[in-house]
Order: structure tokens, then C-alpha cells, then sequence
């Protein structure tokens, strides 16, 4: 005779089907060549432009962090409810590296229209990529 085992409480109900996952946001990685109003060699210009952004973008700062590269740039980072956006800048090459990445009701591509507002490069180049999404995105690796 095989042990009794005890009876369950309720019925055990079937896991629910989630709804498919939607894009968690948008990240936008960002090259900016020649800008012509902002000193990259000043921490507190690159400062001022990147909390702009994030204003901008709707986005809540938690934490910023800005100083002078050993190459005599400026690396300046954005911490966000939401995300992060980052500006490197390599004043000898006349280059600014943008990267933004919000999620929510936020505007990553208000974002950086305000840096190229503020920034006036003669050429923009922009990169997009969906995070969280579950279609294969295009250049993906194939497994």
C-alpha cells in the first residue's frame, strides 16, 4: 500500500499566459564630428549639456558624474530612473561619443536632439537599438 498523500487546498490553477513582452526602450548610440559650441575640453559645458538632455527627455536624474579624460576630453554620465546617457568627447579628433538609453515614458530621442542643439556638429550619425524586444533585431547574432 502506497502512502496517502494529502489533499491540496483549492483547486491548482494553470500559470496565467503573460502578455508578449513589450520593447523595454530605446538605446541610441551617437557620433557627433565637428561641433562647433561647446569647448570639449570643458567639464562644465559637457555638464550643462547632458543634464539638459536628460531634461529634455523626461527623464529623473538620480546621479551625474563629470570630469577631464587623460586625453583632454571629458567623460560626463547621467544615472536615470530610466536609464543612463553618456558623452565622452576627443577634442584633438573633433568627436563626441553620445550614448542614450531610456525606457518608460521617456524621450531618448529628445535627448539627443537637445545634445545636437547644444553641441551644433556639422555631421550627426545615429545608431538605434531596441532593448528588450523579443523580435530578433536586425545584425543580431543568430543562435
Amino acid at each position: 500500500m502506497s502512502p496517502r498523500r494529502p489533499k491540496a487546498v483549492g483547486a491548482a490553477r494553470p500559470p496565467q499566459r503573460q502578455p508578449a513582452p513589450q520593447l523595454v526602450g530605446t538605446e541610441l548610440i551617437v557620433d557627433l564630428w565637428e561641433p562647433g559650441a561647446v569647448d570639449l575640453t570643458d567639464p562644465g559645458q559637457v555638464r550643462e549639456a547632458i543634464l539638459k538632455a536628460a531634461v529634455a527627455s523626461r527623464s529623473s536624474v538620480v546621479r551625474s558624474s563629470c570630469h577631464r579624460t587623460d586625453v583632454g576630453g571629458v567623460s560626463a554620465f547621467v544615472l536615470l530612473k530610466e536609464s543612463h546617457i553618456s558623452i565622452h568627447t576627443w577634442p584633438d579628433r573633433g568627436y563626441v561619443a553620445v550614448d542614450a538609453f531610456t525606457c518608460g515614458n521617456t524621450d531618448c530621442r529628445a535627448a539627443v536632439r537637445e545634445i545636437e542643439r547644444i553641441f551644433e556638429p556639422r555631421r550627426v550619425e545615429i545608431r538605434a537599438v531596441d532593448r528588450g524586444s523579443p523580435r530578433r533585431q536586425s545584425g543580431a547574432p543568430q543562435g
